[in-house]
């Protein structure tokens, strides 16, 4: 797979992970295997193919391609993913640019709810090539909604909230 990606190394513990996971002909998970993953400071902003060499077992009969971004503190985009038989040309993966919003499955666990994942045209979750790329990041995009309160029509009134964090300027589109 094309990767680029941001990672803070101070507040990450993680990888970036390329995994095939092999099953048998009932469907039943056999095992898996990396092609290629790294920390910090193995993946950059600029795309780069990351991968390497599987053998399948002996029992397999099928292959679902994993691409991880475990436990880290940034974001990594993918693009252009490639299953290709050695000795061939014919990439073997179905929708492998994320042109169409079908055969990929987002999975998120339960205990990094901070996990998000954006299918997009630009920024962080723009492409390689075609239309689309794939980010999972723990980029923010949420918001607190109020109940409703009552106002007056033609009237000015002073919104505020008191606030803190911190945003990483180099890695943040807006605010």
């Amino acid at each position: 797979a094309w990767a680029r990606g941001e990672i803070d190394a101070e507040d990450s513990a993680g990888a970036w992970i390329v995994r095939a996971h092999y099953y048998d002909s009932s469907s039943t998970y056999i095992g898996y295997q990396d092609a290629a993953s790294g920390g910090a400071g193995t993946v950059s902003t600029t795309w780069a193919q990351k991968g390497g060499r599987i053998t399948t077992p002996s029992n397999a009969a099928t292959v679902r391609i994993y691409l991880y971004n475990y436990m880290n503190s940034g974001w990594v985009a993918y693009d252009d993913v490639s299953l290709i038989k050695v000795g061939t040309s014919t990439n073997l993966v179905v929708n492998p640019g994320f042109e169409s919003s079908g055969n990929w499955s987002e999975y998120q666990q339960s205990s990094y709810p901070g996990t998000s994942f954006l299918r997009n045209t630009w920024g962080t979750g723009g492409p390689r090539s075609g239309t689309y790329g794939y980010v999972i990041s723990n980029h923010a995009y949420g918001s607190l909604l109020s109940d409703y309160t009552a106002a007056s029509a033609s009237t000015t009134y002073n919104l505020s909230a008191w606030l803190r964090g911190e945003i990483d300027a180099e890695g943040s589109e807006y605010g």
